[in-house]
């Protein structure tokens, strides 16, 4: 199930950049999640990264809903469960072993919302149960400038001589 930037609604701006590990455009729902992108391109560790990763084991999800005492989201009008997501998974290699990271991004004003904690709740069970090492990342914890610095030279990573870069040493 591939998303976009414009199947959500977001209080950041969305934004769109191509991937030098993946070679496939990736979509961003905020500026923190798109400076954090920066920093795992960068990453030796970090061999793929997917962002807006769906939770598809929707009987898991609702078990777990259930557990904690909450209601699991549903569209309003069609009562549909909704597929959450995770801003980012990550497969990383990990003293020779592939591993999958997961990471969500949030602002840190947002971590006191009773929905917020919630989600987030669900979200951290959800990866417990399938083993995998899952963690909340806040504007805290991105270096600013060592991400604007790697998004600077994000596009000209691939750039291909042309012949209005050709120097005439003569």
């Amino acid at each position: 199930m591939d998303h976009s930037v414009s199947d959500f609604p977001s209080m950041g701006r969305s934004a769109r950049s191509p991937g030098w590990k993946t070679n496939r455009v990736h979509h961003f729902l905020s500026d923190h999640e798109r400076r954090l992108f920066y920093l795992f391109e960068w990453s030796d560790i970090v061999v793929d990264i997917r962002e807006q990763f769906p939770l598809l084991n929707l009987e898991l999800c609702t078990s777990i809903a259930n557990d904690m005492g909450m209601k699991y989201p549903t569209d309003p009008v069609s009562g549909i469960p909704y597929v959450l997501t995770t801003d980012f998974m990550l497969t990383a290699n990990k003293s020779g072993k592939s591993v999958q990271i997961a990471r969500t991004v949030k602002p840190s004003s947002d971590l006191e919302k009773k929905s917020v904690a919630e989600k987030f709740e669900l979200e951290r069970r959800y990866y417990a149960d399938q083993n995998i090492d899952w963690g909340i990342v806040t504007e805290k914890e991105i270096p600013r400038l060592l991400a604007l610095n790697i998004e600077w030279i994000h596009s000209s990573y691939s750039l291909e001589a042309t012949t209005e870069m050709a120097v005439d040493v003569t």
